[in-house]
């Protein structure tokens, strides 16, 4: 499990096979970076990874350990092709 507070980098995503600790919807890893799973990884400009090739019904699953009760903010990093993006 990943300590909260704290980072959870995406690409770090529970161990586990397709439907339990992540579901993709194509085969392979078209980044072809960092991990073997259908998770679609790739290396990032600004260092690290970034989780891309995203589709309706995807998902990855994170196994957290609060250590500390509150409310907490998440912070993302996103990109898209797409108009009106935020």
């Amino acid at each position: 499990p990943w300590a909260v507070p704290g980072t959870v980098q995406a690409e770090d995503f529970d161990n586990g096979g397709a439907n339990v600790a992540f579901k993709d919807n194509t085969s392979g890893n078209s980044g072809g970076a960092y991990r073997y799973t259908d998770v679609d990884i790739e290396n990032s400009s600004g260092g690290g990874y970034n989780v891309g090739w995203t589709s309706a019904g995807e998902f990855l699953n994170y196994t957290v350990n609060v250590t500390a009760a509150g409310s907490y903010t998440v912070q993302l990093r996103v990109a898209s092709t797409g108009s009106g993006s935020l």
